[in-house]
This record gives structure tokens, C-alpha cells and sequence, in this order.
């Protein structure tokens, strides 16, 4: 379902993150499918958080990584995301890398899903 873009080494990421992504991303495909309806059907873009967590560091800075799922029409990426908190000032430096493509999930009978190929149709 995942199309990663690298190895674990190639992306700088645990191969258990990797791992516990693709574990998340199964059971929680219905959810992504309806969010996934939602941003479709209001035109907008939009991520859920699968995972992060908050890194005290040694000199005082703060690092905040996550991996998202992100959603923009009918393409869906695996996003790690990276938010450091410079002690003593107020800067905050972001930076996000795609680490692979996500098919998004079928769900068998989706009223949505049916709704759209009859309107497709016209």
C-alpha cells in the first residue's frame, strides 16, 4: 500500500518507524478513506498525525518529529516532519521530507466511492 522512496538508510528513518507506519496505515485505512472524502469533496488539503514525539535536547533546543499522512486531491504521501525550538529565542525551523506515496485505501461499497463514478458518468 506504502511506495516507499528509499530504504530506511537511503530516508534516515528506523526501519521500526517504517514498520509501525504501514502497521498504522492498515488499520486505520476506513479512517483515511473518509478523510480523504472529506478534503476531496471541499476541495482542500490536509494531514493526519500517525505518530510523533518531542526531544529534549542536551543544549536546550526542542525537537518535535512526526510522521503524517498527507493528503492533497487524489494523492496521498507518508511525510516526516521536523519542528526544532531554538532555546532562547523565539525562532522555530521546519522542515518536512516525503518518504514515500500511499494508495489510498478502497472500501468496499462506499456509498461516496458509488456516488462519484455515477456522476462521473455525465
Amino acid at each position: 500500500m506504502i511506495e516507499w522512496y528509499g530504504t530506511p538508510e537511503e530516508l534516515n528513518v528506523p526501519k521500526h518507524d517504517m514498520e509501525l507506519i504501514e502497521k498504522w496505515v492498515e488499520e486505520n485505512k476506513i479512517e483515511l478513506h473518509e478523510i480523504y472524502h472529506f478534503l476531496h469533496d471541499h476541495e482542500m488539503e490536509g494531514s493526519k498525525i500517525i505518530y510523533g514525539e518531542q526531544i529534549e535536547e542536551a543544549r536546550g533546543d526542542t525537537r518535535i518529529i512526526s510522521y503524517e499522512v498527507y493528503i492533497i486531491y487524489d494523492a496521498a504521501f507518508i511525510i516526516r516532519s521536523e519542528e526544532r525550538q531554538i532555546s532562547g529565542t523565539n525562532e522555530i525551523v521546519k522542515s518536512s521530507t516525503r518518504l514515500g506515496s500511499l494508495e489510498l485505501p478502497k472500501v468496499e461499497g462506499c456509498k461516496d466511492c458509488l456516488n462519484s463514478k455515477e456522476q462521473n458518468k455525465y
